[in-house]
């Protein structure tokens, strides 16, 4: 896989770096400052562990327990919002100071009851305030799109969005004062990007393909643009769609999605991507494929061998001004079990791997 050269490209500076616990997928992800935070629910124990590394890769902070499991975390101007699960298995919101992020030196909240969850929860702040979305089953096979601002000894009350049809899949950013989220949904798994305002206003929706394949889309935000990953169903497709895209700014709107790039895989099958922007242009893209490989044995028919897939992992660099591609730089080792990271100032931290990921970190070539 070759890209010509361009001012988005991106030199690996070191690799090998672990995490100071073993992750269970997936691992959530969230830069800060001068720092990238990660969070995930640690196998063996089965509650959740907090961590933060500095732009070379390394431990910035020692791990800390969370006693529950969680399932999304953001950054924000009051410190770290995160969202998860509680022994009841009911959704709360967590916040902590990012200085000192204990958790009996922070606040807990917890959601009203909304139905069975089909998309976990996943913490935001919008407009400089936190909140919560997440997704259930409607009525009719539909699905309802649930918001809820929250914070410190306030009253959660959530406010509902529906859909006639049922939401497959689901990645959000936010992008200025509005929320972005990508939807794929109905039988022929169409994928729209969703406007929503502070305190779940609709602001309006955006059709980016009719059918899209399997791997959950992904979104970044840009400058006054939401950055989309798909899956065509051969190839991974980018799209940018600016907020000022003819559906944002009225409720119930519809237009058309904007510039478009493409990355073929080949004889390879997209298994999972993600879109990491930083401050200013910064952005990357990661991803791996599977890719047929050297016949052996099969566990389903005993003696039958059959092509065992191959996975690779890969992360390039985007140039917004140009809006193209860098030259892709390949991940060792790859794995979709994890698959992520973020940027700390100029440096991009990218986490992969399986069992036990490793951090890579890499910056623009000069």
């Amino acid at each position: 896989m070759t890209s010509a050269a361009s001012g988005a490209d991106l030199a690996l500076v070191s690799t090998g770096a672990r995490l100071p616990f073993v992750p269970s997928p997936p691992i959530q992800y969230r830069s800060g400052g001068r720092q990238l935070w990660a969070a995930a629910i640690e196998g063996l124990v089965r509650d959740s562990r907090l961590v933060s590394l500095d732009r070379d890769g390394r431990i910035a902070s020692p791990a800390v327990a969370l006693p529950f499991l969680v399932t999304g975390l953001d950054v924000g101007p009051s410190g770290l919002l995160l969202a998860g699960n509680g022994s009841d298995g009911g959704l709360m919101a967590v916040g902590l100071d990012g200085a000192d992020p204990r958790p009996d030196a922070g606040w807990t909240v917890d959601v009203p009851p909304t139905g069975p969850v089909t998309q976990v929860a996943v913490p935001t702040v919008l407009a400089g305030r936190g909140h919560l979305v997440w997704q259930t089953a409607g009525v009719d096979a539909g699905s309802v799109l649930w918001m809820a601002e929250v914070g410190a000894g306030g009253r959660v009350e959530p406010t509902a969005l529906g859909f006639d049809d049922l939401s497959a899949d689901a990645g959000l950013a936010v992008v200025g004062d509005r929320l972005a989220l990508a939807r794929v949904h109905g039988q022929r798994q169409a994928l729209d990007v969703v406007w929503m305002g502070a305190g779940g206003v609709h602001l309006g929706t955006v059709p980016v393909a009719e059918h899209v394949g399997p791997a959950t889309p992904a979104v970044g935000a840009l400058d006054g643009a939401a950055v989309v990953a798909w899956n065509d169903g051969r190839d991974l497709r980018l799209t940018c769609i600016p907020t000022d895209a003819p559906s944002a700014p009225a409720a119930g709107g519809t237009g058309r999605a904007r510039a478009e790039l493409s990355v073929g895989l080949g004889s390879g099958r997209l298994r999972s991507c993600a879109v990491l922007t930083g401050e200013g242009d910064r952005a990357a893209i990661v991803w791996h494929s599977s890719r047929p490989g050297d016949p052996g044995p099969t566990a389903e028919v005993p003696g039958r061998r059959e092509p065992v897939p191959v996975v690779d992992g890969w992360v390039a660099g985007l140039d917004v001004g140009a809006w193209r591609l860098g030259a892709p730089v390949h991940l060792d080792p790859p794995g979709t079990v994890h698959h992520g990271g973020g940027w700390v100032g100029d440096r991009l931290l990218v986490v992969h791997g399986a069992q036990e990921p490793v951090v890579s970190v890499l910056e623009p070539v000069s």
